[in-house]
C-alpha cells in the first residue's frame, strides 16, 4: 500500500482519488513484467470490488459445503487470505466463521423456500453443517428462532 501512496502523490497531483492512483500504477504494471498483473490488480482491490466478487461466488449454494474454509474462498475468488480476512474484520464487522454461518442459513432458507417438506438436515446437511446440534443452534443464534419456528412462521405467510 505505501507503494500505491507514493505513486499516488507521485503521479496523480493534487487532488486526485486513490482509486485514480490505483488506476495510473495498473495502467503501468500492465506495461511492465514485474509482477503478475492478476495478483496486483487483487491486492489493489478495494472492500466493494471483495464484496461484489463474494456474493458472486456465494450465489451456488454447492460452495458452502462442509470443506468451506477461508483458504478455500481465497483460492476461488483468487483474493488473497490476509485481504479476505480484513474484509471480513472491517468491511463486514465479523469473522469468516460468522459470515459462513449466516451465508449458510441464508441459503437454508432460500433453498426451504424452494423445497417445502424437505427434511430440515437434509438441507443443512448440503450446506455444509456438519451435525443437527450445530445447525440448530446456529440458526437460533442468527435468526432468532428455532429452524422450526422459521418454517411454521414461514407457511404462515
Amino acid at each position: 500500500m505505501n507503494f500505491l501512496k507514493k505513486a499516488f502523490a507521485k503521479d496523480s497531483g493534487e487532488g486526485a482519488s486513490l482509486k485514480t492512483a490505483k488506476m495510473l500504477l495498473l495502467d503501468k504494471f500492465d506495461k511492465s513484467s514485474v509482477t503478475p498483473i492478476e495478483n496486483f490488480r487483487r491486492e489493489a482491490m478495494d472492500y466493494e470490488d471483495i464484496d461484489g466478487l463474494i456474493n458472486d461466488w456465494a450465489r451456488n449454494p454447492a460452495n458452502f459445503s462442509k470443506d468451506l474454509t477461508i483458504q478455500r474462498l481465497s483460492k476461488a475468488t483468487k483474493v488473497p487470505k490476509e485481504k479476505l480476512q480484513n474484509f471480513f474484520k472491517h468491511y463486514l464487522g465479523k469473522d469468516f466463521r460468522t459470515w459462513r454461518s449466516e451465508m449458510r442459513i441464508e441459503q437454508f432458507k432460500i433453498l426451504y423456500r424452494n423445497e417445502p417438506g424437505t427434511r430440515i438436515y437434509e438441507i443443512a446437511d448440503r450446506l455444509g453443517f456438519k451435525d443437527k446440534s450445530n445447525f440448530y443452534k446456529q440458526f437460533k443464534k442468527i435468526t432468532g428462532v428455532s429452524p422450526r419456528e422459521w418454517i411454521e412462521n414461514e407457511a404462515g405467510k
